[in-house]
């Protein structure tokens, strides 16, 4: 689940079978620009890319919560999971 404000996402994320250095990612509930319907957006991303993009999202996060204004209203940020995070992300692609 990826939580927004308001509100949740279901994501689903599996390995391409044949290139295994690619993933398919589909995020349901998701409304377009054009449509009031909630649908599925489904992409195919390098891993290591979208590894990358999460890496650079929770460090943005892990810092602006350093800021009282920020996490005044949030929950406390999973720091050990996201260190373990950093750490397997550095064994796996550096």
């Amino acid at each position: 689940m990826w939580h927004d404000e308001p509100g949740t996402y279901p994501w689903t994320i599996a390995r391409i079978p044949d290139q295994q250095h690619k993933i398919c990612v589909s995020i349901e509930e998701c409304f377009a620009i054009d449509s009031n319907r909630p649908h599925t957006l489904t992409f195919i991303v390098k891993l290591k890319l979208f590894c990358i993009v999460v890496l650079r999202q929770m460090q943005k996060i892990r810092d602006m919560m350093r800021e009282e204004s920020y996490r005044e209203h949030r929950d406390e940020f999973p720091h050990s999971e996201f260190a373990r995070f950093e750490r397997v992300f550095e064994k796996t692609f550096r």
